[in-house]
């Protein structure tokens, strides 16, 4: 029960720094954009911890990599209907045009998210663990997502 309180604060902590970062966003794409910019700083977050910049604390790593793989895997194929890549969204059209690939990249973020988790006991063994996600995301990103504007 504790784990599943801990596990939703982190998720609400996550999205409610991204409530006012996506205008004009509204249904499933805010919600999945509120989602991956929760999870970026929670990569961040991480990351921070992994290269000494900031104090690194093993619980907090495992609860931050728990909300990234409850957001991965089917919860974040979920927020991809087909149909769903209009302004102000970022998504490729190649997401539903090679929607295995996209499934599989949503899969092994989970998977690596929760190696992450599990080896968040030292940070030697989480940067190991965390440079797979690192690598998962970039290739997600790199293969599915428009490049930003700029304004």
């Amino acid at each position: 029960m504790r784990a599943l309180l801990v596990a939703g604060m982190v998720s609400l902590a996550m999205l409610s720094s991204t409530a006012l970062a996506h205008d004009g966003a509204a249904g499933v794409v805010k919600e999945r954009m509120d989602s991956m910019k929760g999870m970026g700083a929670a990569m961040k977050q991480i990351k921070a911890m992994i290269n000494g910049r900031a104090d690194y604390k093993p619980a907090r790593v495992k609860e931050l990599a728990r909300a990234i793989a409850e957001h991965s895997g089917a919860a974040l194929n979920r927020v991809f209907p087909d149909g769903s890549n209009l302004e102000p969204s970022r998504a490729k059209a190649d997401i539903w045009e090679d929607w295995q690939t996209f499934t599989d990249l949503a899969v092994s973020m989970e998977k690596h998210a929760s190696r992450l988790a599990g080896s968040a006991g030292t940070s030697d063994a989480a940067e190991k663990a965390y440079q797979g996600l690192s690598k998962t995301c970039k290739s997600c990103h790199k293969k599915f997502r428009l490049k930003k504007k700029r304004r």
